[in-house]
């Protein structure tokens, strides 16, 4: 020990500080962008079911019941349809069970499967439907509409708490721990 110099352990004391704080930096790093890609994962989520929820509600106070079924089986609708059940399907492991997020998205799911299966084959064969089922077919339908309607607004309830990404900030959370 007799070798070693003041100047020697102060320089590996700061050596050793400069790592720290280096290996603390890069952490921090990493988790905001963990934290950052998680967000635009679940944003995305809302985003597929909105376009997806637009989509449907324009084809309903769109064309008239000729144009509906030919909006049926259009690319568009195809194209939105996918991408909403890729979304529907991927919130099941982004959101927590509690947030009962997935079971809104699969009543969303079911209900426009019911919709699309409505103008598809009810409307065109609706000459051939007594009164009372067609009155049932519609009054089905237009429960699954108000439903698929009220789902947005739900949705956005349930999903603030994920997608307020400055209230979940590491920093954020430390500095409301320290004022408590």
């Amino acid at each position: 020990m007799a070798g070693n110099s003041p100047v020697l352990l102060v320089s590996t004391l700061i050596v050793s500080a400069i790592s720290a704080f280096a290996s603390i930096a890069a952490w921090w790093v990493n988790h905001e962008k963990l934290r950052l890609d998680l967000y635009n994962r679940r944003f995305d989520v809302y985003r597929r079911t909105l376009a997806f929820y637009h989509e449907l509600e324009a084809a309903e106070k769109g064309p008239p019941e000729q144009g509906k079924t030919a909006w049926v089986d259009s690319p568009e609708l195809r194209q939105m349809q996918l991408a909403f059940i890729s979304a529907y399907r991927e919130s099941q492991f982004l959101f927590d069970d509690g947030s009962r997020i997935f079971d809104l998205l699969k009543q969303m799911h079911s209900d426009s499967i019911g919709m699309i299966g409505h103008i598809r084959y009810i409307i065109p064969n609706v000459s051939s439907l007594g009164p009372i089922a067609s009155i049932d077919a519609y009054n089905d339908y237009m429960s699954r509409l108000h439903r698929v309607e009220a789902t947005i607004p739900e949705l956005e309830k349930r999903m603030s708490p994920y997608l307020n990404f400055h209230r979940l900030s590491f920093w954020n959370a430390l500095q409301e721990g320290a004022m408590e």
